[in-house]
Parts: structure tokens; C-alpha cells; sequence
């Protein structure tokens, strides 16, 4: 991206211009691309250049995927599957991928009382509603075993890559390649997850506390998560 239309979470301003940051990634993503070997299969898309570069690429919810499976003792062989999609499923609920959505009143109409105008912009609170007690109980406790039987109003309110029209087309592949890694790495490394503040770092997206992970590739024996 090289620019935002939306007014900066923290600023409170339009960025106009591209941040620093986007020449050197650019660049290095070149560079990357540049040094993989010629394919004998034919042309391929960018994302299956991206997927197989060396030592590959994590997101914002991978990393807490992992530190919470760290922190509530999922890094363990007898983790499975079903375990790791109720984990990644609270993950994004508690840090859904885009904290807030924007979109564009179609018609004038009204919501909660509030009359909006066709055309207006209306923020929704991906995160507020993620964590509302009138849907969730305990909302702001991790707790992975509500996934084994949500209720319609969580199922409703449940919008980590958005909903309906505008919803992220890369959904369902991104939750199935969280729940993969997720599993992969908790399976078969045990872990240690130290944090400088408890703090998130809330921008457009929920980025995890500062600190370190640290992942031992030494499969070890313990009791099955909750």
C-alpha cells in the first residue's frame, strides 16, 4: 500500500504521501523474488513466489496464535487439530485481523437510533463488538472451548476479515493456513514468551506486546490443553 484513505488511528490525519518503509520492502521483496531459482512448470502468481521464499512469511495473527498457545500450555505433541481451530478462532476474536472496518451507507437508513445518509462512511468496531458482553460471556477472557458450540449471535458478530461483500477473499485460505502452522510449530517445539508491557500496539492492526518468543524444536510430553 502506498497510501491510506483513512484518517490515521493515531495521527488523526491522511497519509498522502508513502511511508519510509515502503521503497525498502519493495526492494527487498524484489531482491527476494529475484534470487529464486527459474520455475520449469511455467509462469507462476505472486503469491506462489511470496509463499516460497526462504524461510517464508508469518502474520500479526500468527504471532498471537503461537503466544497464546504458549501461554495457556497448547505447545505440546498431544495438541490437535480441533484444539488449534479453537485457539486461532480466539485469537482473532480477541485480535481480530482489522480492528475496525469501514464502509459506505448504500441508502440512507437507521442504526441503534442513529440516521446515516447514503454515502456516508460508517466505522464498525471489529473490536468492541468481538469483545461485547452482550454476545460473549467473559468477552475478555481467553477462552477457546466457547468455539465448541457458538451461539447464532456470536456466529453473527463474529467479523475478523470483515463481512458480506467487503470481506477479505482470502478468509477462508488464511484460517486454514493459521490452523496448519499453528499446529505445526505448537506440536513439535516447546516455547517461552516474555513481555516487556501487556499493552498491545493498536493501529490498523492489533500487533502483539513487545517482547520475545523464544521456540525450542524439542517435542516434549504434557497434558492436553482445555
Amino acid at each position: 500500500m502506498t497510501s491510506s484513505v483513512v484518517a490515521d488511528d493515531i495521527v488523526g490525519h491522511v497519509l498522502r504521501r508513502s511511508h519510509r518503509t515502503v521503497p525498502a520492502i519493495r526492494a527487498g521483496l524484489a531482491e527476494q523474488l529475484d534470487r529464486l531459482p527459474a520455475q520449469d512448470d511455467g509462469a507462476q502468481d505472486l503469491v506462489d513466489l511470496v509463499l516460497g521464499l526462504p524461510g517464508g512469511l508469518t502474520g500479526v495473527t500468527f504471532e498471537w496464535a503461537v503466544m497464546l498457545g504458549i501461554q495457556h500450555r497448547y505447545d505440546t505433541p498431544a495438541v490437535s487439530h480441533a484444539q488449534i481451530q479453537r485457539l486461532v478462532r480466539e485469537a482473532l476474536r480477541l485480535y481480530p485481523t482489522a480492528w475496525r472496518l469501514i464502509r459506505v451507507a448504500a441508502t440512507a437508513h437507521d442504526i441503534a437510533g442513529a440516521r446515516v445518509q447514503e454515502g456516508e462512511h460508517l466505522l464498525i468496531g471489529t473490536h468492541a463488538i468481538h469483545r461485547s458482553p452482550a454476545v460473549w460471556d467473559s468477552p475478555l477472557e481467553f477462552r477457546p472451548s466457547r468455539w465448541e458450540q457458538p451461539t447464532d449471535a456470536q456466529r453473527r458478530s463474529y467479523l475478523p476479515f470483515g463481512k458480506g461483500e467487503g470481506m477479505c477473499p482470502a478468509n477462508g485460505f488464511a484460517v486454514k493456513a493459521l490452523e496448519h502452522l499453528a499446529h505445526l510449530i505448537l506440536h513439535s517445539h516447546h516455547g517461552h514468551v516474555h513481555m516487556r508491557t501487556r499493552k498491545p500496539h493498536v493501529r490498523t492492526l492489533l500487533a502483539p506486546p513487545t517482547g520475545w518468543t523464544r521456540l525450542t524444536p524439542a517435542p516434549h510430553q504434557g497434558s492436553s490443553p482445555p
